[in-house]
C-alpha cells in the first residue's frame, strides 16, 4: 500500500528524476520537517515547534549600565532557545550537568519546564547553528575555516564532543591558506583548545610530536635533500627535486622574514654538506695526474657552481668560498681544461663550458666582496686575487675582468699590493691606478713620519719635566743626610769626560813646564 501511494506521488515528478532518486529525497525531506529549528515569538524551537520542547536556555551577554555615578553589569538576552531535555543531555555534557537532579532549577510554574542560561563568547548565529546541530548529526556543512573555528569554540564551551570531533576531522582534512593557517593555530595555542577532543586536527598541526623529535626529523630531511641536489647518490629523491625543495628553503632565510635559528641550522647543514663535496672533488683531482682522468669532472663542476651561487645569492656563502678558495688542485686542472682545449688537445666542451660557469662565479665574488655582499677577512681576499685569478686569464678576455680586479685590488693592505704588483704588474692594476696608489700612500707614509716626530717629542717633554719636577723635591730627613745648609746650591755631579779619539786634543788639561 505505501508502495502504491509512493508510485502515485511520483507521477507528478519530473521525468529525468529517478524513482530511486526521488524516493531517498521524499525520506530527507521528512526528516528535516521533524527537525527543523523554527523561529515564532522570538523565540527559536529546535526540533520543530511546539514539539515538546521542556528546556528555556537564555543566551545572554554581560553588559555594563551606567546609573548615577555608578556603574552596574547587567545580562542582556540575545536570543531564547527552546530545546528538548533529552538531546542537551546526550549531546552536552555541560548540559547534563545542568540538568542533573542536583542543579536542576525549576521554572517556577507547575510544569516541568527549566530554564538555563548560557553566556555567549560568540556570535549568537553560531550558537543557535551549534543547537540545531543536536538534532541532525550527520550534517557537515561546515563552511569556512573562520566560522568553523567559532562553531568549535562554542562546541567546546558547552562540551558537545561529538561535534568537535566532526569539525576537527572537517579541518583536518581541507585544504588551508595562510590565513587559515595562521587562524588554527592561534587558536590551538590558547588555553580553551579542546586538545583532547580534536585529535585529527591535533595530528595535522604536529601538535603531539615532541619538538626535539620532531627538529631531528627535519634535519635529517634537510641533509638528505642537500646530497641528493650536490649529486651523492640517493635511492629516494631526484636531483630536480631536491635542488628545488633547498632552493625554496634557502630562499626563504631573508634576515627580515626568516627565524634566526632556523636560518642558521640550515645554513650549517647546507654547508657542512656543500664543503663535504667540495673537498671531495678536490681529493679526486689529486689522485690522478691530468685534468681528463677525473670521473664526472663536468658534473662536479655543475654542483659545486649551483650551491655556490645559491648561497651567494642568499648572502651566506662566507664559510663556502673560504673552503673553496684552498682547492688548488682543482683550480689548476680547470686552467689546464682551458688551455687543452684551446690547442686543440680537447674537444669536450661540456668541460669548457662547464669551466666557464665556474669562471663566471669567481668573477661574481669578486663583485660581491667589493659590493659588500661578500664579507671576507684580509688573507682570504688575498687568496682570492692570488690563487683564482689564474681561472680569469684562462677563461675570459682581459677587457671582462679587469674592472672587478681592479677593484678588489686595491683594498688590499698596501704591502700587499705592491708585493703582487712587483711580481705581475699588468694584472691586477693599470698605470694610473698605480701612481694615483704610489701617490696617496707616499703621502700616507709621510704623515706617519710627522706624527711619529710629533709623538716622540712630546714623550721627550714630558721625560725633561718629570726631571725637572724631581730635582726640585728635597728629600726630608736627619741632619748627616741633608746637604749643607750654608750652601742653597747643589754641587754638580761631576763633569763628564769625553772618550778621545787619537789626535784629538779636546778636554785635555795642560800641564805647566818645567
Amino acid at each position: 500500500m505505501q508502495t502504491l501511494l509512493l508510485l502515485e506521488r511520483y507521477r507528478g515528478v519530473d521525468p529525468g528524476v529517478s524513482l530511486r532518486g526521488w524516493a531517498v529525497r521524499s525520506a530527507e525531506l521528512a526528516m528535516e520537517e521533524q527537525q527543523v529549528t523554527v523561529w515564532s515569538g522570538g523565540l527559536m524551537w529546535c526540533g520543530g515547534l511546539n514539539k515538546g520542547q521542556d528546556v528555556t536556555v537564555f543566551l545572554e551577554r554581560n553588559a555594563l549600565s551606567v546609573s548615577g555615578s555608578q556603574e552596574e553589569e547587567k545580562k542582556e538576552v540575545l536570543a531564547v532557545l527552546k530545546v528538548h531535555s533529552s538531546q542537551l543531555s546526550d549531546c552536552s555534557k555541560y548540559f547534563e550537568t545542568c540538568l542533573s537532579e542536583r542543579w536542576r532549577k525549576p521554572s517556577g510554574s507547575a510544569s516541568s519546564a527549566v530554564e538555563l542560561a548560557l553566556e555567549v563568547h560568540a556570535d549568537v548565529a553560531c550558537y543557535t547553528d551549534c543547537f540545531s546541530r543536536m538534532y541532525s548529526s550527520f550534517r557537515k556543512d561546515f563552511g569556512e575555516v573562520k566560522d568553523s573555528l567559532e562553531l568549535l569554540k562554542v562546541a567546546s564551551q558547552i562540551e558537545y564532543h561529538e561535534l568537535m570531533d566532526l569539525i576537527s576531522r572537517y579541518l583536518s582534512g581541507i585544504p588551508w591558506s595562510e590565513e587559515d593557517e595562521r587562524r588554527i593555530r592561534e587558536y590551538a595555542a590558547s588555553p580553551d583548545f579542546p586538545r583532547n577532543h580534536a585529535e585529527d586536527l591535533v595530528c595535522r598541526l604536529g601538535l603531539q610530536v615532541v619538538e626535539e623529535d620532531c627538529q631531528r626529523k627535519m634535519c635529517d630531511m634537510i641533509q638528505q635533500s642537500i646530497r641528493s641536489a650536490l649529486g651523492f647518490w640517493d635511492p629516494m629523491s631526484s636531483l630536480e627535486f631536491s635542488r628545488n625543495f633547498i632552493e625554496e628553503m634557502i630562499e626563504g632565510i631573508r634576515p627580515e622574514t626568516s627565524n634566526s635559528e632556523f636560518a642558521k641550522t640550515l645554513v650549517s647543514i647546507v654547508t657542512k654538506e656543500a664543503k663535504e663535496k667540495f673537498l671531495e672533488v678536490e681529493s679526486n683531482c689529486q689522485e690522478v695526474s691530468e685534468v681528463f682522468e677525473v670521473e664526472d669532472f663536468s658534473e662536479h663542476i655543475n654542483d659545486m657552481c649551483w650551491i655556490m651561487n645559491l648561497l651567494l645569492s642568499a648572502g651566506v656563502a662566507e664559510e663556502l668560498v673560504q673552503c673553496l678558495l684552498h682547492l688548488e688542485t682543482f683550480r689548476n686542472y680547470l686552467v689546464s681544461a682551458a688551455s687543452r682545449f684551446n690547442n686543440g688537445l680537447s674537444r669536450d666542451e661540456t668541460v669548457k663550458n662547464e669551466g666557464f660557469s665556474m669562471t663566471m662565479l669567481v668573477l661574481t665574488m669578486y663583485q660581491e666582496v667589493v659590493d659588500g655582499r661578500l664579507l671576507l677577512k684580509t688573507p682570504e681576499r688575498v687568496a682570492l686575487v692570488e690563487k683564482w685569478h689564474m681561472v680569469l686569464e684562462a677563461y675570459l678576455e682581459k677587457q671582462d675582468y679587469e674592472d672587478a680586479t681592479r677593484c678588489l685590488f686595491l683594498t688590499l693592505p698596501f704591502e700587499e699590493q705592491i708585493e703582487h704588483i712587483h711580481l705581475r704588474r699588468e694584472d691586477y692594476v693599470d698605470a694610473r691606478s698605480l701612481a694615483t696608489l704610489v701617490r696617496k700612500n707616499w703621502a700616507t707614509m709621510e704623515g706617519k713620519k710627522i706624527w711619529s716626530a710629533i709623538e716622540d717629542q712630546s714623550m721627550q717633554d714630558l721625560s725633561t719635566n718629570n726631571g725637572k719636577s724631581a730635582a726640585v723635591e728635597t728629600p726630608i730627613g736627619d741632619e748627616e743626610s741633608r746637604p749643607n745648609a750654608k750652601s742653597k746650591r747643589k754641587k754638580p755631579l761631576g763633569r763628564q769626560v769625553r772618550p778621545q779619539v787619537q789626535g784629538d786634543t779636546r778636554g785635555q788639561v795642560r800641564l805647566p813646564s818645567s
